[in-house]
C-alpha cells in the first residue's frame, strides 16, 4: 500500500480561484489516501493495511502517536539526510510525500518522488515546517540517526569524489559536449 496526501484542494484553489499566492502549506486540511483507491478498497487485506497506515499518519500529525510507532526511523533519517546533502528537498514538500506501508514491520517508509535537485529555493528538510517533518525532528532517536547519516554520507561522498575525480571530470566533459 502506498499512501499520499490528497492535494486536490490545493490544485482547485490554484485553478478555480487563480490564487497564485498558494504556498502549499495547506497540509493541515488535506487528508491521506492510498494510490489505486478502487483496487485497495476492494481487497480486504489492502484496505486493512491502508486504513491502519492512514490512521497512523493521522495520529502522528495530531501528536497522538510517536515517530517510532509510525515510521521506520532509520530509513526516514537516511532519506532526509540524502535529500539535504543533494539539495533535493522539493520532493519532501507535503504534497509530494509518498509513503510505503511495510506490512512486515507495520511502519511507513518514505518513497522518493519529485526531488528536483538544486531547487532554487532550497530549504533543508529539517527547516520545511511540514507537520510530519517538524514532528520527526522533535524525536531524539530520529535526530540522532539523521545526524549519523549526514556524517556517514558526507564522509563517503568526499572519499568518492577524491577517488573518482578524474572520471567525473571526463564524464562531465563528454556530457557538456
Amino acid at each position: 500500500v502506498i499512501i499520499k496526501y490528497n492535494e486536490s484542494y490545493v490544485w482547485q484553489k490554484l485553478v478555480y480561484y487563480y490564487d497564485r499566492s498558494t504556498d502549499f502549506s495547506d497540509s493541515e486540511i488535506a487528508n491521506f489516501e492510498p494510490f489505486s483507491l478502487n483496487k485497495t478498497w476492494a481487497s480486504e487485506t489492502l484496505s486493512g493495511y491502508s486504513s491502519y497506515a492512514i490512521d497512523s499518519l493521522n495520529r502522528f500529525t495530531r501528536d497522538k502517536a510517536s515517530a517510532s510507532d509510525v515510521f521506520d526511523l532509520d530509513m526516514y533519517a537516511k532519506y532526509l539526510a540524502l535529500l539535504d546533502i543533494f539539495h533535493s528537498s522539493h520532493g519532501n514538500t507535503w504534497h509530494n510525500m509518498r509513503f510505503y506501508y511495510n506490512p512486515v514491520t507495520a511502519k511507513l517508509e518514505p518513497i522518493t518522488f519529485d526531488e528536483y535537485a538544486n531547487y532554487p529555493e532550497f530549504t533543508a528538510a529539517s527547516k520545511k515546517g511540514d507537520p510530519i517533518i517538524t514532528r520527526l525532528f522533535r524525536d531524539e532517536t530520529f535526530v540522532n540517526l539523521y545526524v549519523k547519516y549526514i556524517k556517514e554520507i558526507l564522509d563517503e561522498y568526499d572519499g568518492f569524489l577524491n577517488i573518482e575525480s578524474e572520471n567525473l571530470l571526463r564524464i562531465n566533459y563528454i556530457l557538456s559536449r
